[in-house]
């Protein structure tokens, strides 16, 4: 009796050992690896319309032309235009002799030659909107789609008069802003603006006065300065 009952109970300890071990090998599984996250990484999404990359490229490699575009109807002096609608824009940090003097007449004249016909952007980043004479204050620009990376106002009219040595900065009212003005100043090669002399008729027109120089004739003046300082042959 006492040998039946141990065999039982070495047989009922062994299938307990088992089903134990059993339990143990599946509750200590290895979980499967999750999967790895790399820091910072998003989940790759369709960005909206007009956001994407090739919105943005579009957008740094046209940029938005900024300006009032007007037809220029007549250059009254050589830092003044009239414009569609009649309108009078004074160029913006610029002044130029007055008319009367030769330096005036010269300033008008080459800025006719650049401007009297031709379609221009009209740019209000002023201190005012008009002057004192009621005159739109503008920078005034050439119609270009042309941008430069060195240079922000490449299409810039006024910039361009400033070589003049009838045209000067205008200091007597800062109503340009303050980079501007250095832009100009810098670009401006004369001491100071030469408006000396009277005003000559062009040889184009038929008036004036002529002087004899052997075989050539030439306008009243033209060996002192304006007609003749700007010819090559002189």
């Amino acid at each position: 009796m006492r040998t039946a009952y141990k065999v039982w109970s070495g047989l009922a300890a062994g299938v307990f050992c088992i089903v134990a071990v059993t339990d143990l090998s599946r509750t200590g599984a290895t979980p499967a690896p999750a999967p790895t996250v790399v820091a910072g990484s998003t989940t790759p999404t369709t960005p909206p319309p007009g956001h994407g990359p090739a919105a943005v490229a579009s957008q740094t490699s046209s940029p938005a032309t900024v300006g009032e575009l007007v037809s220029v109807t007549k250059v009254v002096d050589g830092d003044t235009i009239e414009v569609t609608g009649g309108r009078k824009v004074r160029f913006l940090g610029i002044d130029a002799c007055e008319t009367d003097t030769r330096g005036g007449r010269e300033a008008r004249e080459s800025l006719e030659l650049s401007v009297s016909g031709q379609q221009v952007r009209l740019v209000a980043d002023g201190r005012r909107d008009v002057d004192d004479y009621g005159r739109l204050l503008r920078r005034v620009e050439r119609d270009s789609t042309y941008v430069s990376d060195y240079d922000p106002y490449i299409n810039d009219i006024g910039l361009s008069l400033i070589g003049d040595d009838a045209v000067g900065v205008y200091e007597r009212k800062n109503d340009a802003p303050a980079a501007y003005l250095a832009e100009l100043r810098e670009r401006d090669y004369s001491s100071a603006r030469d408006c000396t002399g009277t005003p000559v008729a062009p040889a184009s027109s038929g008036g004036g006065n002529y002087v004899s120089n052997g075989d050539v004739n030439m306008p009243d003046g033209a060996l002192t300065g304006g007609y003749c300082a700007r010819k090559w042959w002189c």
